[in-house]
């Protein structure tokens, strides 16, 4: 029963913390794409203008160059591989949970925790997720290019009895942009 329970209350969690990000996630798309159209607008009028100049004076301008700033893609896309990976974490975290419980002790590995290996956690945004002997969850994110990204939970024991997690990132310094409880704590 409290198995059950507990099941249906991970699956709201998860449910919810997966319809905030896509809620936010489209917002930070919605704006991106306002960008981009409020882009074509300036490249547009632009290009009346330099259509003017050449009629008035024969000379063609020289072009100027309009770019939309990559920042918000790349705030998006971190955005979405950090609740993914949390979103991921959060199995994870339930069974090591349920293993510390049984055995009095976090599991050594994927395997013991009852999990998949840490590479079959592979998504387009998670590379791996992987398991600690010392009641940590490493989550290593994709990337196309450029340095890893990582995320870091660490369970421990409370004086109730129960686990506090705490979320780090030893590689990404505003990692609480993306996950407010998520803090930068390098090695």
């Amino acid at each position: 029963m409290a198995s059950t329970s507990r099941t249906l209350i991970m699956t709201g969690l998860i449910v919810g913390l997966t319809l905030a990000g896509y809620k936010w996630n489209q917002a930070q798309h919605d704006k991106l794409e306002k960008a981009k159209a409020e882009a074509a607008q300036v490249e547009a009028a632009l290009a009346q203008k330099r259509s003017a100049i050449k009629d008035l004076t024969g000379v063609t301008p020289a072009p100027v160059e309009v770019t939309v700033t990559p920042a918000p893609q790349d705030s998006y896309s971190r955005s979405a591989r950090v609740a993914e990976g949390l979103v991921t974490a959060m199995r994870a975290r339930v069974s090591m949970v349920d293993f510390r419980q049984s055995e009095g002790r976090w599991p050594l590995n994927n395997k013991e925790a009852g999990l998949a290996s840490p590479e079959e956690f592979r998504t387009s945004r998670i590379q791996s997720l992987q398991v600690w002997p010392d009641g940590r969850i490493q989550i290593a994110l994709a990337r196309e290019t450029g340095k890893p990204e990582t995320l870091l939970l660490r369970g421990s024991m409370n004086g109730a009895g129960n686990v506090d997690w705490r979320c780090t990132s030893p590689d990404m310094e505003d990692v609480a942009k993306f996950a407010r409880d998520c803090s930068y704590l390098p090695y």
